[in-house]
């Protein structure tokens, strides 16, 4: 129960009607794909998910469908780049990464400039295990978008758990990216790098100094009980 501290912090789920929404902007208007949250297992990153194991066949008819409701739109040409976003999580779903990633690749070529396109792609390349094109897609995303947190996050996670940096270089880049990039989402990240490596002083520090402009947050109070916990079982 305890590890959750974090996940509310990290992670923000919007459900409605028993789905779960991706929100896509492009201009001033938005994209709305449904995805059922039965068939959708949500991870770190708001856009990061997964299909299960095994599909029902009515689960894949569901995928099918919603594919080809999207590339009707992209024949008529309605729609361009929702229909290409529609198509490529969908394709996700049916563990399809070579047709997901030539659709957001296509959606990227129509509107380069959200950052969520470019976290998708990465997003892509890094299940495929294709590490140095998923950190070029990151990058690409913090320089159209460097006020957004998820391709910081993205890319600080690759770094962590799919390179060899050792812990003083992965610790340099939380510190370079918490500069350009001062969130909470960051801070939370570099925080569970700190209590990963016990080092429950620094984390408490910095959330208590946080929680001087921030007053009251119930997240980060409940966060700070638990890594003081943590320092304290840490002694027996």
């Amino acid at each position: 129960m305890k590890k959750t501290y974090l996940l509310s912090i990290l992670v923000v789920l919007l459900i409605l009607g028993g789905g779960a929404y991706y929100y896509y902007q492009y201009g001033s208007n938005s994209v709305e794909i449904a995805v059922d949250d039965s068939q959708i297992t949500f991870q770190q990153d708001l856009i990061q998910w997964q299909r299960p194991v095994t599909l029902t066949a009515e689960q894949k008819k569901i995928f099918a469908d919603r594919i080809d409701a999207a590339q009707q739109k992209i024949v008529k040409g309605e729609d361009l780049y929702g229909a290409y976003l529609a198509s490529a999580v969908n394709k996700l779903g049916l563990g399809d990464l070579s047709g997901a990633l030539a659709d957001y690749q296509k959606a990227a070529a129509i509107n380069p400039k959200t950052y969520i396109i470019w976290n998708n792609i990465g997003n892509v390349y890094r299940d495929a295990h294709d590490y140095s094109n998923a950190e070029q897609s990151y990058l690409k995303g913090i320089e159209v978008a460097p006020d957004f947190p998820e391709n910081y996050l993205s890319l600080l996670d690759l770094y962590r758990y799919q390179s060899n940096l050792d812990n003083k270089q992965l610790e340099r880049k939380y510190l370079e990216y918490m500069d350009k990039n001062d969130t909470m989402e960051l801070k939370a990240t570099y925080s569970k790098f700190l209590e990963d490596n016990k080092r429950y002083d620094e984390a408490i520090l910095m959330w208590e100094n946080y929680l001087k402009i921030k007053k009251d947050n119930p997240d980060v109070l409940q966060y700070l009980e638990y890594l003081r916990g943590e320092k304290s079982n840490s002694f027996q």
